[in-house]
């Protein structure tokens, strides 16, 4: 089900991480904490477009490590003034 960006907040915390603010369906904000992979799909999101977030599992990184895998899917918003 695809949800609206309301807001992204970076470099929060201790980790400086990103922070996503979405919208649910009875306009509830929803925070979801970036990751790496999930920072770079959402760097080609705007704020007031609808996304669709999946996960998709895990795979092991080049050197070793366990990462989350996403993907993104993204509609526009109609009339957006950029």
């Amino acid at each position: 089900m695809e949800r609206k960006l309301i807001n992204r907040i970076e470099s929060v915390g201790k980790y400086n991480q990103n922070l996503y603010i979405i919208l649910d369906k009875n306009n509830r904000e929803i925070k979801i904490w970036g990751k790496t992979q999930l920072d770079e799909l959402m760097s080609e999101i705007e704020i007031e477009d609808y996304i669709r977030i999946t996960y998709n599992g895990c795979k092991t990184t080049n050197n070793g490590h366990t990462m989350k895998v996403y993907y993104i899917e993204r509609r526009e918003t109609y009339g957006r003034k950029d």
